[in-house]
């Protein structure tokens, strides 16, 4: 499932987008994934590279229970 909300901010001038995903499966260790701060490896690789580049383009990723659900807040 997928939960999308934006939110004007007037005060700041700008608008953030809330993206909220929800998968049925078993989820993922998502805290090894967090801690993992090497961009250089992940570069190289044909996979993998979601998480970082989500780390960078979003002001927050919260993961929540198991790592089958994940929001995003991307700001402009």
């Amino acid at each position: 499932r997928f939960h999308l909300a934006c939110q004007m901010e007037e005060a700041v001038g700008g608008s953030q987008l809330v993206i909220r995903v929800e998968d049925s499966g078993p989820g993922f260790d998502w805290e090894s994934r967090m801690e993992q701060t090497d961009d250089s490896e992940v570069s190289r690789n044909y996979h993998g590279r979601g998480i970082p580049l989500l780390r960078k383009l979003c002001e927050s990723v919260r993961y929540k229970g198991a790592g089958n659900e994940v929001e995003a807040v991307y700001r402009w």
